[in-house]
């Protein structure tokens, strides 16, 4: 439909049509806003790691030892 031909639009019936469009097509950019992930920078972590510290890459004995160290420094 174009602009002129509703200009000439006299049945109420059109207009409430395509206001229900609009609204359904309002509803569904809302959802799609809400449904996209909300992202979020990565943390920084400033400072020099410690180095008899508890990282992710050592392997479970040495992990282990080192948190029992830390727990019984900590007591």
């Amino acid at each position: 439909m174009t602009l002129e031909e509703l200009q000439h639009a006299s049945d109420p019936r059109v207009w409430k049509i395509l206001h229900r469009a609009y609204q359904a097509d309002q509803a569904g950019q809302r959802e799609a806003a809400a449904k996209a992930p909300s992202v979020r920078p990565a943390v920084s972590v400033s400072g020099a790691a410690v180095a008899g510290g508890v990282r992710d890459e050592l392997g479970t004995k040495e992990w282990m030892q080192r948190r029992a160290e830390q727990v019984r420094k900590a007591r």
